[in-house]
């Protein structure tokens, strides 16, 4: 986890296209999700599922995290297996 908070800490105030750091945020919240899942932090984990901002990217009118979508129900699937659902 620290790498991924690492990664996105120079992003916020960077000249990256606004677009550009939407997508960065989701990379933070996609390793956020089984990172939590794998420490036994399910309800985090599925926060991260349903309000994180793997949502959020692809709900812009842009829809600039597109690509990203099949991934996100990987996540929410991944995040529901090791809570045992």
């Amino acid at each position: 986890m620290a790498d991924y908070e690492k990664g996105y800490e120079s992003v916020p105030g960077s000249t990256l296209p606004e677009d550009q750091k939407t997508t960065w945020l989701g990379r933070l919240h996609h390793g956020t999700l089984p990172h939590a899942a794998r420490m036994g932090k399910h309800e985090e984990a599925w926060k991260e599922a349903e309000t994180g901002t793997q949502k959020m990217i692809w709900s812009t009118a842009a829809r600039p995290g597109q690509q990203y979508w099949p991934a996100y129900h990987y996540l929410a699937g991944y995040a529901k297996l090791e809570a045992g659902v």
